[in-house]
């Protein structure tokens, strides 16, 4: 019974471990089906992506025209990518190639490369060493469309047995590389063509320059052998003109002296036309009362317009102010130019020089804006003619003349054409423009419109000029060395100077001239520059060098005909204290004596002999200064005096640093410091400095700054200390 009953129960506790075992295997079964279908999922998926890598593998190797392929050594075949199969254009149905069909495609003359690398493999094989070689080749190949392609080849070892790699079609980039090259053949080609041309525009721009030199200088020589003899007929009609004479002595000599005027007109416009083409002339501002000037014109030009039966007229408006700041001079030229002009080409007519203030213009403060108009009633000009008036050189046929006759628009009837060339550019650099409107039979009327600075509180003496005699310290005459070659210009040098309180000595040559020096002491020396044996510029470093006290500082002026800057720079440079030019005019050389002899005075007195005012232009200083109080005066010329000293040293510091940028503005704050007081020579000297170094001629501003700068500064600094330390500045302030 007992053994029934654990039967029993054995077989109950066997059922439910079987069904137990049952269920466990439903759930085991169940959970191995779902993982089988996880695995059948995600191989679809890794499937798709690796098709998808695939492709867009594939893809990167069609765009970079990239291949791989896999080298058997001991087969010596390959199995090759279908990117490969693109690269290297091989047959499609062919699954592996051989090393000899590979060969095969490759071009006969880069075949060794290939050959090459398989040598090395196959001994690296046979050594059982890792092969060791630039693997990276480049060949070409012989396709099938006969077309020759680039290849770029790259190996590298997965075992001893096989070698992995890739080829790259390189075509368009070897034919990039070519292009590149061949143009950057040409381009070299063309630089060298360019500097080639440009070193032809240097040779031709030194030729230039120096043909430039040339004329120029070769047109003061002239203008210096033709103001000789006009400096001597000049000087000797002034002289002549001071002794009695009669009625009709009188006005052959007023013939003889406006013949000479106008002859010396005619040499100055040569030399102004060189200079204006070098861009040497510069304007020199003054006050200036325009009627007096047009007055003294219409006094000069009347006697010639009366010989041809003309009547000469000016008419200036009420309005106009009577003192004008410009540049009397240079506007004087364009008034003797245009009324010569008109004089010659009119017969039985009217001249009348018309000034008048510019309506529309009148809203503009600070500024006089003028009309000034020269009309004739004389032959006129065709229009087709007009355009060239103002052309340098310019002479225009007259077409109702048989005979061969011009418009010769110069300063002679038969001159060179130059007359109009420069009112234009005078005109042009005073700020204004000249137009002309004219008809034929009826006249011309040349207009000229500008503005000028009215100056209301000053006015320039009515008074004639007066020349007193000089005296030195000692009051005693001043004793005078005149150094000159010709004759007539001894003559009238000597009488010039007697006429000063001077007494004159004659020394013929520059050998003379040092040998007097010797032997006599002077007060000064007028020293002639061109003379034969030993020229003034010699003649005066012969002097300077000369043993004893005072010819250091022994005062030389120079007397030349050579008005070019430059020039006149260069006879400073070698010594001579101050250079009037000729034909020598009486208040230009009273000046200068006067110069002269107050400088020596202030060397008697143990004065520093640099305490002169001649490095300063006084008429502009003058202005400058013009209803200023004592206090006021002082206050101006030391701050005028400190900001020079700042900035010469400020220029001079850049020029040693090397900053051509900073040496540019200092020289600006110079010129432009220097030119509102009137040292003309410290602001030339600065522009150019300043000119150098905007063009980039680094040596050129450096050595102008160092060799001159400091000195120029100097002697203006002290020509300001002179003008201060004069008994009453003011007094010579108008």
């Amino acid at each position: 019974m007992d053994e029934e009953k654990a039967l029993l129960l054995r077989i109950k506790r066997e059922r439910a471990a079987r069904l137990e075992a049952e269920s466990l295997l439903e759930i085991k079964s169940r959970e191995l089906h779902a993982a089988v279908k996880e695995s059948r999922r995600l191989t679809r998926q890794l499937e798709k992506t690796v098709e998808l890598q695939t492709q867009e593998l594939l893809s990167a190797q069609r765009v970079t025209k990239l291949g791989t392929f896999v080298w058997d050594i001991t087969e010596n075949s390959f199995s090759w990518s279908e990117g490969s199969r693109e690269v290297l254009d091989l047959d499609q149905s062919t699954t592996r190639n051989s090393f000899e069909e590979f060969l095969a495609a490759i071009h006969p003359d880069d075949r060794h490369i290939m050959q090459h690398i398989s040598e090395i493999l196959h001994q690296s094989v046979e050594s059982g060493d890792k092969f060791v070689i630039d693997t990276e080749k480049t060949f070409r190949l012989k396709q099938r469309g006969e077309d020759i392609r680039w290849i770029k080849f790259v190996c590298d070892s997965t075992d001893f047995k096989f070698f992995s790699g890739a080829v790259q079609d390189i075509t368009e980039s070897v034919v990039a590389a070519k292009d590149v090259r061949q143009a950057r053949t040409e381009l070299e080609s063309r630089l060298a063509d360019l500097e080639k041309t440009q070193h032809k525009l240097r040779v031709a721009h030194e030729e230039a320059q120096t043909a430039n030199a040339t004329k120029s200088r070769f047109i003061a020589m002239i203008s210096h052998d033709i103001r000789t003899p006009i400096n001597g007929l000049l000087g000797t009609l002034t002289l002549l003109a001071d002794s009695e004479l009669e009625s009709s002595q009188r006005e052959l000599l007023q013939v003889a002296t406006s013949s000479a005027e106008l002859l010396r007109v005619l040499v100055n416009d040569v030399l102004d036309f060189a200079r204006l083409e070098t861009g040497q002339i510069q304007l020199e501002p003054a006050n200036f009362n325009i009627r007096d000037l047009v007055s003294q014109l219409i006094d000069f030009w009347s006697p010639l317009a009366t010989s041809a039966e003309n009547r000469l007229e000016a008419n200036i408006d009420d309005c106009v102010p009577g003192v004008l700041r410009g540049d009397p001079i240079r506007l004087g030229q364009v008034f003797n130019n245009l009324l010569s002009n008109a004089i010659k080409f009119t017969s039985s007519g009217v001249i009348t020089l018309n000034i008048r203030a510019d309506d529309s213009r009148a809203s503009e403060k600070l500024k006089e804006h003028l009309i000034i108009e020269v009309a004739d009633t004389g032959i006129g000009i065709e229009k087709n003619d007009q355009v060239h008036l103002f052309k340098d050189f310019s002479q225009i046929p007259l077409e109702h003349n048989e005979e061969e006759q011009y418009y010769d628009l110069s300063s002679s009837r038969r001159g060179a054409g130059l007359g109009l060339a420069i009112c234009r550019t005078l005109v042009e650099q005073m700020g204004g423009k000249i137009s002309v409107t004219s008809f034929p039979g009826k006249g011309s009327t040349f207009c000229i419109r500008m503005a000028l600075e009215a100056v209301s509180d000053a006015a320039p003496s009515e008074n004639p000029i007066e020349y007193p005699p000089l005296v030195t310290v000692e009051g005693r005459a001043p004793s005078v060395l005149v150094a000159e070659d010709v004759p007539a210009n001894q003559l009238v040098s000597r009488m010039l100077l007697q006429s000063f309180g001077c007494q004159v000595d004659i020394a013929n040559d520059g050998v003379e001239a040092v040998a007097a020096c010797k032997k006599r002491k002077y007060d000064f020396v007028l020293m002639d520059v061109s003379m034969p044996r030993l020229d003034g510029i010699a003649a005066t470093q012969q002097i300077r060098c000369l043993k004893g006290s005072g010819f250091e500082k022994l005062p030389i002026i120079g007397l030349t005909a050579f008005a070019f800057a430059h020039e006149k720079q260069r006879f400073i440079e070698a010594g001579m204290n101050e250079v009037v030019c000729k034909p020598v005019r009486r208040e230009h050389l009273y000046e200068a004596a006067r110069n002269a002899v107050d400088g020596r005075n202030s060397t008697e007195s143990g004065e520093d002999t640099t305490k002169k005012t001649s490095a300063i232009n006084l008429d502009v200083l003058r202005a400058l200064i013009s209803g200023l109080s004592d206090e006021q005066v002082r206050k101006v010329m030391q701050q005028v005096s400190d900001d020079l000293d700042k900035y010469r040293d400020q220029a001079i510091a850049d020029a040693k640093s090397g900053n051509i940028i900073k040496l540019s503005r200092s020289c600006h704050a110079i010129k432009g410091l220097a030119a509102s007081f009137g040292s003309q020579d410290l602001a030339s000297l600065a522009s150019s400095i300043e000119g150098a170094a905007r063009e980039g001629d680094f040596e050129l501003a450096v050595a102008n700054t160092l060799d001159r700068l400091d000195f120029t500064t100097d002697e203006t600094l002290n020509a300001l200390k002179n003008y201060q330390a004069l008994p009453d500045p003011l007094s010579n302030a108008g």
